[in-house]
């Protein structure tokens, strides 16, 4: 127990910053349990190891100046690789290279800050590099390869995957290599919340092991046939690496195998747990910001309290149980990877799981050199089609990701919870199960919903996007749309989730620009919309509480797209909103002089701030507060134009832009 409580200082040390207060726990615990000079040296120990962690999360190896760089290539992937040189990790951008890991190549070239471009809810590039220990990128003037590693996986997982028909190969990308795309079957996966999950777990590869041992248990004792499974295993470890969740589970099996056969069983489950940890950690601190890892480690740990918390139930209840229980370890990652969580999982784990894994199986057996890829294409087909209807079923819950704070609340409540389960003491585990519900009913609730109202620009990029809510009632102007992203499914729907939005009352498009209008047909047709209005049949509307009109309608029809855009003004809580579109400096000059007033405390700014809108005339007439700007980093356009900005400044109007912000909220209560 003492090596798993450092191991834990060490990753709460490292990972989370504000985690003083639960080390400081476990420090004093330790220091009053018996003040022994075993007790107390132990409790230094563990402050001393966190400090540790603590201080090694803030090496930074860095040349700045350098130009010059002789490394390693240790991770590819189609258009980039990461590259260490003398400990410096960089990020490398080269469409289609040639290079695979191990690859010493020396570069020319300079390195600069990530610079790249994050929309509302979508994949934080930037982020996941950060959390893998790299912080730079290197442009590459020119390179020269110094050692060709003469494996080259990359060109034989292309070779291997080549051999199936499409859909099929990206069925087998994504299970074999973790390397997702978008086909019927992943999607379906996806849907419903189970890829993480069983990545995580290691399933397959545990599947994969205990076939071969027991395979191999008819011609021999257990002792050879465990080491001979993790041999033949090895083939694959190679082909995926460096996939963490392979190198984990083949390390502790090895690890289990030498303390079973050769220590005598030495160490406790626990105890090989945190020797495992603990080295990954000292080889790589960065590996404590990755889910991976956090998961890897944190399942096997949370199973074996389990286990041991309900020893005397029978074994299919048992089954059932930790089934259930491992669904509940998985909420908060669940609500970080889809915000939302769906309670049909734990049926979806019961009953799939056994046809995923023989899918598993049979790529596994193509992998090894049996001819089965018509049969793994079949079966593919085959699984689309029996998990389509369990797709289509959806009990999800909605809400965001939660903070580091209330990741570690849940999971003090949770082991708390199966401590007390686990040694009978009814008042605390009353106490803790009522935590626990209590905590999830409050998270998941939409009890801020009730009470207030919002208007959110979103970052759509190059586009435009208003998401406007009074209590339960929500309206979307414009939906953004891009040629190279789905904004539906990337960016609108899960930031629909995270506000605890499950419609939308009305959708209004100001125009027919595919940048305001692109992403309609997809949320369409993943997102319950109630009522379209466009600039054809816009007519003056009260949805809830809020009454939506429209200044520009005066023209009918135009071959320009942008005389025709609806310029929307409501009112929501104190405040005046007027949405512009991409109306012209026409449509501007008609809406002076037809209306003597035009309400407007906050403007967004026309046509994403280029010099076709935004008269000076016009700001003096709307005399607005503050001036969005809904434009992409960037862009091709020059948005916004120097003359916009030069105009709002000299009227005082304070200037708010997405692309240098991300999404611009206003929120107040009802009351």
């Amino acid at each position: 127990m003492s090596l798993f409580l450092i191991f834990l200082s060490l990753f709460l040390g490292i990972s989370f910053r504000k985690s003083f207060i639960i080390v400081g726990i476990i420090f004093i615990s330790l220091f009053i349990k018996l003040l022994s000079k075993r007790f107390i040296r132990l409790s230094l120990i563990i402050g001393g190891v966190f400090l540790f962690g603590f201080g090694i999360s803030y090496i930074n190896i860095s040349y700045p100046n350098k130009t010059n760089y002789v490394g390693i290539v240790y991770e590819v992937k189609d258009n980039y690789f990461l590259y260490n040189s003398n400990g410096e990790k960089l990020y490398c951008y080269e469409k289609n290279h040639k290079y695979e890991i191990g690859d010493i190549i020396s570069i020319n070239g300079y390195r600069e800050d990530f610079d790249y471009t994050v929309l509302e809810s979508d994949f934080d590039f930037g982020n996941y590099l950060h959390n893998k220990g790299v912080h730079h990128s290197l442009k590459i003037g020119n390179s020269k390869v110094n050692f060709s590693n003469p494996i080259r996986l990359k060109s034989f997982r292309i070779f291997f995957l080549n051999k199936f028909d499409e859909k099929t190969r990206i069925s087998v990308k994504s299970i074999l290599f973790s390397d997702h795309d978008d086909n019927e079957l992943t999607n379906s996966i996806s849907s419903m919340h189970l890829g993480r999950l069983i990545n995580a777990s290691g399933l397959y590869f545990n599947a994969l092991l205990g076939l071969l041992t027991g395979l191999f248990e008819r011609k021999m004792k257990t002792k050879w046939s465990k080491l001979l499974a993790l041999g033949f295993s090895s083939f694959y470890l190679i082909l995926t690496f460096p996939k963490f969740s392979i190198i984990r589970l083949t390390t502790f099996y090895a690890a289990k195998w030498i303390n079973e056969y050769l220590l005598n069983k030495r160490f406790s489950y626990l105890e090989i747990i945190a020797i495992i940890g603990i080295s990954f950690l000292l080889l790589d601190y960065s590996l404590a910001y990755q889910d991976g890892f956090i998961l890897g480690f944190g399942i096997p740990v949370y199973l074996f309290i389990t286990n041991n918390s309900f020893l005397h139930m029978k074994k299919w209840k048992k089954r059932i149980l930790i089934i259930v229980l491992l669904y509940i370890f998985f909420i908060p990652f669940e609500l970080s990877f889809y915000n939302s969580v769906n309670p049909l999982l734990v049926i979806y784990q019961f009953v799939l799981t056994p046809l995923f894994i023989l899918f598993f199986f049979i790529q596994i057996l193509c992998l090894y050199g049996l001819p089965l890829f018509k049969v793994a294409n079949f079966y593919n087909d085959v699984l689309s089609k029996i998990i389509n209807p369990f797709s289509k079923l959806s009990l999800e819950i909605n809400a965001g990701k939660p903070n580091d704070l209330l990741f570690l609340i849940y999971y003090v409540i949770l082991f708390g919870l199966l401590y007390y389960a686990s040694i009978k003491l009814k008042p605390f585990r009353r106490f803790f199960l009522m935590a626990y519900l209590t905590s999830l009913l409050l998270y998941f609730f939409p009890f801020e919903n009730i009470v207030t109202q919002e208007v959110d620009f979103i970052n759509v990029g190059q586009g435009d996007c208003c998401f406007i809510r009074h209590k339960t009632t929500s309206i979307l102007i414009d939906t953004g749309g891009l040629s190279y992203k789905d904004v539906a499914k990337d960016c609108l729907i899960p930031f629909l989730k995270k506000k605890r939005v499950y419609n939308l009352d009305l959708v209004i498009t100001t125009h027919d620009d595919y940048d305001h209008n692109g992403a309609l047909s997809s949320l369409r047709e993943n997102f319950k919309v109630k009522k379209e209005m466009t600039n054809l049949n816009f007519a003056p509307i009260t949805v809830g509480n809020i009454t939506f009109t429209n200044y520009n309608n005066h023209i009918k029809e135009s071959s320009e797209d942008n005389e025709m855009s609806l310029v929307i003004g409501f009112r929501l809580g104190k405040k005046d909103y007027l949405i512009t579109g991409d109306a012209g400096k026409n449509i501007e000059k008609y809406m002076m002089q037809e209306y003597k007033n035009i309400p407007c405390d906050i403007l967004k700014v026309g046509h994403h701030g280029s010099n076709t809108s935004t008269t000076d005339a016009f700001i003096k007439y709307l005399q607005p507060e503050i001036g969005i700007i809904s434009c992409g980093k960037n862009n091709k356009y020059g948005h916004p134009h120097k003359e916009v900005i030069s105009i709002l400044k000299n009227n005082n109007v304070k200037i708010r832009r997405t692309d240098l912000e991300g999404t611009i909220r206003f929120a107040s209560y009802i009351f």
